[in-house]
């Protein structure tokens, strides 16, 4: 049984190898090709000459195989969870593809009224923010060398894109956007009123700026447009998964209210304080309340670990953070923490588990700060979080939060 199980396993990786490697390479070979066809075409329907439009296929090729390479080395990557990396992938080509077809559309405008300020934005939050940087600069190389609008306009461009990065990227939970789109669309506005519109030799008009005002409407409804669905596609695309996973009548935890109903307590309590020091900490609430619930039930060893992972459909955070507690307690305490999450869940697992232990023993009462003072003080002195992201202050912080609670504690018993 155990051969075959690693069989399959083994099969399973190379056909996860094979997709990965077509997912990676894949579209960035195409869209050379596509580009570089695309300037190709667009080359001949402007006219240029053959040494000039080798130029250009040279240049535009260099830069999409640069912007390939950027995807391939810094793209962020979540081994633990293949499929959902490879959605996030998929979805950054396209915007690409529609970058492209931008960019293509601007040879036949006025430079006033090019794209590029949500090219960069939308291109950067769909990967990271050097990836939006190196792809929105080969969009607009491609589009400056077939118009040949000069190193002003290119500049202006190229400094109202990164500025958008800047101020946009990343997006966090919550965060609010009203800021990022007055600052972005500003510098646009600026950037185009001195770089285009001052240095024509003509008295300045209103109608000359109608054109700039239509690129900031355009741009600001395409940056509405692109954040929202990254909001909704990628910021919060497992909303409804951890709504399920976070309730309390979830299959598998009402199997072990009635299986184990200690250890259900210690998972439901532990689960409580790691959701309000993720709140205190500016932590993912969700993810670290899905440890708590789930870190009992997390199988020691592979390949039982993984099925366990797959059959739950857990997001890489979790994961990852279930890995490392998981991997500590196997290691008898010896293998050190590093990420914020598995502190907090250990430190909530192990002050829930003192004190239900300490009443379940018959304790009367319990004097929760000097049993919160003694788990820290052995975390200090066993050296756990030496190697750990946690800062001193956080610590602080969270033993503050663990004292806080007296009245809790009351409730356990």
């Amino acid at each position: 049984m155990a051969g075959k199980a690693k069989d399959r396993a083994k099969q399973k990786s190379e056909k996860s190898s094979s997709f990965r490697s077509l997912i990676w390479y894949g579209p960035q070979i195409a869209t050379v090709i596509l580009g570089t066809g695309a300037a190709f075409g667009l080359g001949l329907v402007k006219g240029f000459a053959v040494q000039e439009l080798l130029q250009i296929l040279c240049f535009t090729a260099l830069g999409f195989g640069m912007m390939g390479l950027a995807v391939r080395l810094h793209f962020p990557y979540h081994p633990l969870d293949p499929k959902y990396d490879s959605k996030h992938l998929g979805r950054f080509w396209i915007t690409a593809l529609i970058a492209l077809a931008l960019s293509s559309l601007s040879l036949f405008l006025p430079n006033t009224t090019w794209l590029f300020l949500p090219v960069y934005v939308i291109l950067g939050l769909y990967s990271a923010p050097l990836i939006g940087a190196v792809a929105g600069t080969v969009f607009l190389t491609f589009t400056t060398l077939l118009t040949g609008a000069g190193v002003g306009v290119f500049f202006l461009y190229l400094l109202s894109g990164i500025f958008g990065i800047l101020v946009f990227l990343p997006i966090r939970k919550e965060q609010k956007l009203i800021l990022p789109f007055c600052l972005s669309l500003g510098f646009l506005w600026v950037s185009e009123l001195g770089g285009i519109l001052l240095t024509i030799n003509a008295r300045l008009s209103v109608e000359q700026l109608l054109l700039p005002s239509a690129n900031l409407v355009i741009s600001a409804l395409l940056l509405l447009a692109g954040t929202r669905v990254y909001v909704s596609r990628e910021l919060y695309h497992d909303r409804d998964l951890f709504l399920y996973l976070n309730d309390t009548e979830h299959p598998r935890l009402v199997a072990m209210r009635t299986e184990d109903k200690k250890g259900y307590l210690q998972s439901i309590h532990t689960a409580y304080f790691c959701e309000r020091i993720a709140s205190s900490l500016g932590m993912d609430g969700e993810v670290l309340k899905c440890v708590g619930y789930y870190h009992r039930l997390t199988p020691l060893t592979d390949p039982a670990r993984q099925d366990f992972y797959d059959e739950m459909q857990f997001t890489s955070p979790v994961r990852a953070v279930l890995n490392e507690f998981t991997d500590y307690a196997v290691s008898k305490s010896k293998r050190p923490i590093i990420t914020r999450e598995a502190a907090v869940l250990l430190c909530s697992q192990t002050v829930i588990t003192s004190i239900l232990n300490m009443y379940e023993k018959g304790a009367e009462s319990i004097d929760s700060d000097a049993v919160i003072d003694a788990i820290f003080k052995r975390f200090e002195e066993s050296r756990v979080f030496i190697e750990c992201d946690i800062s001193v202050r956080e610590m602080v912080q969270m033993r503050a939060l663990f004292k806080k609670e007296k009245l809790y504690y009351d409730f356990l018993r």
